[in-house]
């Protein structure tokens, strides 16, 4: 026996004075409706009515149930409400990772606004370099940049992560700007590794362009390269979302813009694990992060 569909045909019968109205009203035949109280009443060991042709009177005992059951069912109804809302909402904490570098100039100064938004909600945020994906199964969502390897997790695309070849003005009027991006290799370039590999590509032509470049300054991060090519050490191959703020003012000159620097990394995925599809939290995120990044993203916009 189904006890809470026996206490609603109870109370349903109860109030609409009898068996045939209470079918009527969950569409059951009339037989299934006493069937249901009979069940009921055994399970009590009590009789709940006293039957008679025209109405149902309420024993003692189901006087007794119905005040009961009544509150039973309004509570039962709650919880239902409240799970069916917690399910459909933003709840509890969302484990965030993402680049240090890029989490620190665009993600963490939209947090507060996300999380005011979302007042059922908490946010812990790792700022880090580690791609594993491995590490990425512990986070609700991590942002990485370059297409995940690995199917267990579900990505969104939240931008592209273009490159440009730039330098300072002081530079370029001293050094002249190459033509063509082969010319590089006769210039000073600020790299990550002692020769470094810059490959374009050309709306004009199928043929991809591979030029290996060297100079007197490495580093393993951008912010260090950032700052060399602002003091004018040499050219740089720096992601948007980076220079954008240089490029506006002027204190960075952008060269070779007929060509397109192709790097691995070349777009900005938003990655959460596959058990995680429907969880409200990361939805709430994601959607939030899309609309504040926008097409084209913010940090290309002249």
């Amino acid at each position: 026996m189904d006890m809470f569909l026996a206490l609603r045909l109870f109370v349903s019968s109860t109030e609409l004075g009898s068996f045939s109205k209470a079918a009527r009203a969950y569409n059951f035949k009339v037989s299934s409706v006493s069937r249901q109280i009979s069940s009921l009443e055994q399970d009590l060991g009590t009789t709940l009515f006293r039957r008679s042709t025209r109405q149902l009177l309420l024993t003692d005992a189901g006087a007794s149930l119905y005040d009961r059951a009544t509150r039973i069912l309004a509570d039962l109804e709650e919880a239902r409400r409240l799970t069916a809302t917690s399910a459909s909402e933003a709840t509890g904490t969302l484990r965030l990772r993402a680049p240090i570098e890029f989490g620190q100039l665009h993600l963490t100064p939209l947090l507060p606004e996300f999380i005011a938004s979302q007042p059922g909600l908490s946010i812990d945020v790792m700022l880090t370099d580690q791609t594993g994906d491995l590490e990425s199964a512990r986070f609700d969502v991590s942002v990485m940049f370059g297409d995940p390897a690995d199917n267990r997790f579900f990505a969104q695309k939240l931008a592209r992560n273009g490159y440009v070849i730039c330098c300072a003005r002081s530079y370029v009027d001293r050094a002249t700007e190459p033509k063509f991006p082969s010319g590089l290799g006769d210039y000073n370039c600020i790299t990550s590794d002692e020769h470094e590999t810059w490959q374009f590509g050309s709306d004009r032509s199928t043929v991809e362009i591979a030029v290996t470049v060297a100079g007197n300054f490495r580093s393993n991060r951008l912010e260090p390269t950032l700052q060399a090519a602002l003091a004018g050490v040499g050219f740089a191959r720096l992601p948007h979302w980076i220079i954008g703020p240089h490029i506006r003012s002027g204190a960075l000159v952008p060269i070779l813009t007929n060509y397109r620097c192709k790097c691995q990394d070349d777009a900005i995925y938003g990655i959460y694990p596959e058990k995680r599809t429907a969880s409200p939290k990361i939805r709430a995120f994601l959607d939030f992060l899309m609309l504040k990044i926008d097409a084209p993203p913010t940090w290309e916009r002249t």
